[in-house]
């Protein structure tokens, strides 16, 4: 009887040592998975949220560190903010703005409903999907995959996290015309004021130029 709880002791100390190193290497995997879709299809832009959310914890230090020195960095990642992506992917809710507000602006862009995915990511991951579409009209890259690959160069400096960077030179590699195009991208997201702090509810109804 010794010996048998000896030998199960063994067993749930192994699990309870490799069990978190193994979900770790599965979410690495599915984060290398995921990745390698974006690569071969680009206009997978669903793979896009999914790999802010599957971005290993070491890759979001820099990020969460920088959001912590904010009032509304710490409203952010307490998940104080996720109702917005539930208003900007609310059709009906997009439609009481006036036209050529910045809320009309969204609801004209291609409409993609939120997947069960994406409601039950983290605080971070959420907010990374949040100001995605806002920057399409900040921007004015279009929904094309060259034009996504560009909003990917110009949202790392805001994002900080590999996923954004990974997409936008994996698309230039695979496209080299568009180099100059995507570095311009680079060059200019590093130049805006840091935009993941702004609260985009307070403009949906404000004229797309003010907001800009």
């Amino acid at each position: 009887i010794k010996d048998s709880r000896k030998k199960y002791y063994q067993l749930f100390t192994k699990i309870r040592l490799y069990l978190p190193m193994l979900l770790i290497m599965k979410k690495i995997f599915n984060f290398i998975s995921t990745i390698s879709i974006l690569l071969r299809d680009y206009e997978r832009t669903d793979q896009v949220f999914k790999l802010y959310d599957l971005t290993p914890k070491f890759m979001q230090r820099r990020i969460i560190k920088k959001l912590k020195k904010h009032e509304s960095g710490v409203k952010l990642l307490r998940g104080e903010y996720r109702d917005i992506l539930e208003k900007i992917y609310d059709k009906d809710y997009l439609s009481q703005f006036p036209e050529g507000s910045f809320g009309n602006a969204l609801l004209q862009l291609p409409y993609m409903p939120l997947t069960s995915y994406q409601k039950n990511q983290s605080n971070l991951a959420t907010a990374f999907t949040a100001i995605h579409d806002p920057l399409h009209i900040l921007t004015g890259y279009t929904t094309h995959p060259e034009d996504e690959a560009c909003l990917q160069a110009f949202s790392w400096h805001h994002l900080q996290v590999p996923a954004p960077l990974i997409i936008a030179i994996g698309y230039a590699l695979s496209n080299p015309r568009s180099i100059p195009k995507i570095y311009k991208a680079y060059k200019w997201g590093k130049n805006v004021p840091w935009l993941l702090l702004v609260d985009f509810d307070k403009y949906l109804d404000k004229p797309i130029e003010k907001v800009k």
